[in-house]
This record gives structure tokens, sequence and C-alpha cells, in this order.
């Protein structure tokens, strides 16, 4: 790289180098790394870190996943990036993704899971990949061979798996967060892991649990009442740190849902049930409430349980329900401005410290973004969520990326009906890339064709969408009250089935899929007993399935014997009780219709005409 000349050093006797200048008053490589090197005294080497304040931020998405991405992980090396869902995890190449139009990914894991997929880790060597399910099961994946080497734990009902680590030194050692257990796998004698045995005040259900980067005898635990604390596996009786040490803590009562070291393992940050994130200095002591700016998107955690990831010590990140990521700047341990104290004068409590707004926000995903994480190798920050497709953000112009995000209006805000509206926004897409391509700044950009067209399997699905988007003023608390009792009565049926952070919603495709396996009194019987928008549809598909079974029988009066029709009365009649014994193939592929949060695959009536009653009450005819 060539650049201009600075002017000599006085001490320019004294130097044994000569410049020598160019006749364009540009000088060669080779003097120039010498000047810097020797003849200044600040090197102007640098750390490079993307500018979230200046630069403005392009993003790309990936389109392979079928259903909604619940699980992001980079490599150690940062050379390889793991997502997961739709029952398979895929390892990409992180050049390919940022440079390629369309990316594929260079291993789908051959063993799948039989649920969602929450979390994913990689070995230390960036050879093997670590899956856990909802269901609590681990399976490690050989990426070269995409190969099971085991499946851990497979008849588990400590609940799902939410985080996973590797130890930062030990490559056979790795530590699995259930929400009812925190244990170690260690690979030389994976058949009996070791349990982190906590007192008893930590806490019920775990969400993340992490190796101290320099200090790995430390672990990070994150429980929903017991928040996060410091232990030492060694002795586990108490904890080394808790978070009541930092000064500005807030007192109010919170559920807590993962917590996360910073890349020196001097600061973690925490992220809370309807309240701000928290951001804790162990070399300051001090704990910073990190606030949204006051505007209707601002940022709120209550529909889905979300992670979190740190772009320097300094610098943070995270989702929000409004469909944005939230960055926040910290001020360094020996700062004293960059923050608001509050302190408190009727009691005598802690101050309380607050970051008043966030570095900025990036606008793009469609639906809430869930996963977040930050390559430090690449500068590239990766984000995934209820959408089929990940997202790529960068500082710097990425091939086939847009800056100019593709908005969806919220479910309830539209003029026309959601058809329509998807029409309306091609449309005004269009007009702005015709405008942007009069001026040849469409080359290399994605249009809407590359984000929404090609294979059918793998487009957006808008009905998921729409199952997290705001109904109204005071929708935050209202999901707050259905989250708290939906979760309590899962609690009663199954232990392990608790935290459920997706909504149950069954739309047209789903209901016919359920309603096909039941029999016709059972169809009646819902007609009967729901009133509302639905019963166009239940209707409909109760003449559907009449019509169906009358054009069989007549084939079968035509066609086959007395025994046969027999036969085939006799099937029809055990259509309902059949239904919840099916097989397991088939019980999969119907519950991944059914069931956006993988609930169990074998209901009974009683819970499909619950479900029914809730889209009843929650969806549009």
């Amino acid at each position: 790289m060539l650049v201009e000349e600075e002017p000599p050093p006085e001490n320019e006797e004294n130097m044994d180098i000569e410049i020598s200048k160019s006749t364009n008053n540009q000088f060669k490589i080779e003097s120039f790394l010498c000047q810097r090197e020797i003849g200044s005294v600040k090197s102007v080497v640098k750390t490079f870190r993307p500018d979230f304040q200046h630069r403005p931020f392009c993003q790309k998405d990936v389109r392979e996943h079928t259903g909604c991405i619940n699980a992001l992980q980079f490599s150690h090396n940062d050379r390889f990036l793991a997502s997961g869902d739709d029952m398979h995890g895929r390892v990409w190449n992180v050049d390919e993704l940022m440079v390629r139009k369309t990316p594929k990914p260079i291993g789908v894991m051959e063993h799948p899971h039989r649920s969602n997929i929450f979390s994913l880790e990689f070995d230390l060597e960036n050879r093997f990949l670590y899956s856990g399910e909802r269901w609590g099961t681990v399976i490690k994946h050989d990426i070269e061979t995409k190969q099971s080497i085991y499946v851990a734990n497979e008849n588990n009902n400590r609940g799902d798996v939410y985080h996973m680590d590797q130890h930062p030194t030990d490559n056979t050692l790795i530590v699995v967060t259930r929400a009812k257990l925190v244990s170690f796998i260690d690979n030389r004698d994976r058949q009996n892991p070791i349990s982190l045995v906590l007192p008893a005040n930590s806490g019920k259900n775990f969400y993340t649990a992490e190796f101290h980067p320099e200090t790995p005898a430390l672990i990070l635990v994150n429980s929903e009442t017991g928040g996060p604390n410091v232990f030492d596996r060694r002795m586990q009786a108490r904890p080394v740190y808790q978070r009541s040490m930092f000064k500005g803590l807030p007192q109010e009562n919170t559920e807590w849902m993962g917590s996360l070291w910073s890349p020196s393992g001097n600061q973690f940050m925490s992220i809370r049930r309807g309240k701000c994130p928290l951001y804790f200095d162990f070399i300051s002591q001090r704990c910073f409430v990190l606030k949204s700016d006051h505007n209707p998107n601002g940022y709120c955690n209550i529909k889905t349980i979300k992670s979190m990831t740190f772009i320097d010590d300094y610098t943070v990140a995270t989702g929000s329900d409004h469909w944005g990521i939230h960055i926040w700047k910290l001020p360094r341990a020996n700062d004293s401005y960059g923050f608001t104290q509050i302190g408190h004068d009727e009691e005598e409590m802690p101050s309380e410290i607050f970051i008043e707004k966030e570095l900025t926000v990036l606008r793009g995903h469609r639906s809430v973004p869930n996963q977040v994480r930050f390559s430090q190798h690449n500068n590239l920050l990766v984000s995934s969520g209820v959408e089929n497709s990940f997202k790529l953000w960068s500082d710097h112009r990425l091939p086939w990326s847009y800056d100019l995000p593709f908005e969806r209006r919220p479910h309830g805000t539209y003029d026309l009906s959601a058809e329509e509206e998807c029409l309306r926004e091609m449309e005004e897409r269009r007009v702005v890339e015709d405008a942007l391509d009069l001026n040849g700044e469409m080359d290399g950009r994605a249009c809407w064709r590359d984000i929404f067209g090609g294979d059918a399997r793998t487009a957006e699905d808008r009905d998921t969408l729409e199952m997290f988007d705001p109904r109204g003023h005071g929708d935050d608390e209202e999901d707050v009250e259905e989250s708290s009792s939906e979760d309590s009565d899962d609690m009663m049926d199954n232990e392990a089935d608790d935290n459920h952070y997706f909504r149950r919603r069954r739309g047209p495709l789903q209901l016919f899929v359920l309603l096909q396996r039941a029999g016709e009194e059972h169809l009646a019987r819902m007609l009967e007993e729901h009133d509302g928008v639905e019963n166009d549809l239940l209707e409909e598909l109760f003449n559907m399935r009449r019509r169906f079974r009358e054009e069989s029988s007549d084939e079968d009066d035509s066609g086959d014997d007395g025994e046969n029709g027999d036969e085939n009365d006799n099937e029809n009649d055990n259509i309902e009780s059949s239904s919840s014994n099916s097989d397991s193939s088939d019980a999969s592929e119907v519950g991944d219709l059914m069931d956006f949060d993988g609930d169990d695959e074998e209901e009974d009536e009683g819970d499909d005409e619950a479900a029914i009653e809730e889209q009843d009450s929650d969806s549009e005819a």
C-alpha cells in the first residue's frame, strides 16, 4: 500500500536508513516499513474493530435451513460456523459465506435429532461438533465424515440442552447445561458424566454454564431464579463470587436467562426476562444496567430465550423482541464518565449505574433474532432466530449483501391482507432497486428475488414470523402472564418439558394434517364446540374429509369385494385411535408441522382442542 510521505525526523543524520523518494511524492514500501517501525515513536499497527457508530452496516442473508435457526456457533479458529435446526447441524466455511452469492454448507451432519437443536459447540481442534437438542440428547459428530461418534444421554429426562462449552485447554472435557442439571462429559469416560453439585439456593432451570477463559477451574453458572454466580468446580459448596458483591446491582426480583464471559474473563454479561441486560466488571467491581433508547422499538426480551456476544471486553450485543440487534459500549474500568449513577435517598442501598442508550441498533431481521455471535478474526457478526435464514453483518461491503433492509409490517398493522402486503413489499422494493440500478449501484448487491425467491422449502414462512409479532398495546406484559401459566401447566404434565418459549399455534396446513388423522365424529364435535374465526376453515376441512371418504367408499364398492370393504371400514373406524400410536417416522413428520417448538408428537384429543381454541383467539380468519 502506498501512502504519502511523512516529514523526516529531526535526527536524520543519525539514521542509517535513507528513504528513497519517487517522482510522484510517494515512497517505496520498504522505506515506509522502516519509517513506521523505527523512525516514529508510535506504531501505526492497530487492531481493527468494526465501527458500529460511524459506518453503515451491510447485511447478507444465507438461506439453507427449512426451519427456525435456534443455534449458532463459531469454531475456535473462526474458520467455521455451525448452524442448527430442522433436526440437523450444518457446518459452513466462513470465507465462502462472506464471498459466494449462494454459499452451501461444507457438511450436513448425517445423524438427525429428534427435536429442535438448541446448542452447538466445536472441540478445540475443530474436528468434531457437539449438538444438543430439546429432549436432552447430545450428539458428537465428525465434521469430515459427517457421521456421529456417539449419542450421549439419549433417554435423559433432565430437560432441554440450552448451552454447551468446551474446556479452553482440555479437549476431552465439555460442560453441558440442561434445564435441570449441569454436568461434565469427559470423552475418556462419557458413560459416567460428572454432575455439578450446587447448593440448594442456586435456583432452578439452568440456562448457561461456561468455563472461565483463563482459569477454567472457575465456572459461571446462570439459573432462572438463582442468577449468575461463579463457582469453583473443585469446591462447589458455595460460589466464590456472587453478584451481590458488585456495586450498582439492581435489587429487583427478575428471571435470568443466561450469562457469558468476556474474551479476557474480566467481565461477564447477563440477560434477564422482561428487564434490561446487565454488565459486570470484576476490575472496577461495578454492575451496569444497559438501558435502551426510549422509543416503541426499544429493547425488549420476553418472547424467546436469547443469547449474547462480546465484540470486545467493553462492547456487547444481544437481540430484541422488536427485531433489532442492540449494541452497547461500556466504560473502561478506570473511567468515571459515560454512565449515569442514581442513588437511593430513603433506603441505604447501593446506587444503580445506567448506560442510558445503545451505541447502535442493527435493523433488518423480519422477526425476533435469538442467536448472536461475533467472529473477532473476521470482524463479522452473525445472527439468527425465527426466520429460516441467518444474517451476516459487516461494516465493509460483502459481495451480494445489501444495506437497505427488507422491511415487514407486524401482524395486526396491515392495511390489506397478508398476501396483498407481500405484493406491496415486492413492488416497493422493485422501485427502489430500479432507482439504484440506474445509478449502477445494484452490481454485486442482493435483490428481492435473491432473498425471497428460489427454493420454496427454505423460503420465508410468514405465518411463523407472525407468531411473535406484537398484537397491540400492553402485549409484552400479557405475554409474561401467558408464558408463566403455560410453563406451570407444562411442569405439572412433564417436569422435563417446562420453559417452553415458543408459543403453540396451528395454521391451515397444520390443522389439515391434524384433522386428517381424526374421524368424522371427532371433526363434527370440533365444529359444534368451537365457535370463532376458524369455523369456516374447520367446516371446509370437514367437507373435504367427507368427500374424500365418499370417493374412497365408491371405489371400494366398484372394485373390491365385501371383505376388503369391511377391512376399509374397520380401518376408518380406528383412525382416531391409531393416530396416537403411529410409528416414529409418521409422528415426527406430523409433529414438525403441528408443533413449532418441537413438542411431543403424540397428543390426546384434549391437547388438540386446546390448541385450536388458542388459535381461535390469536389468529385471524
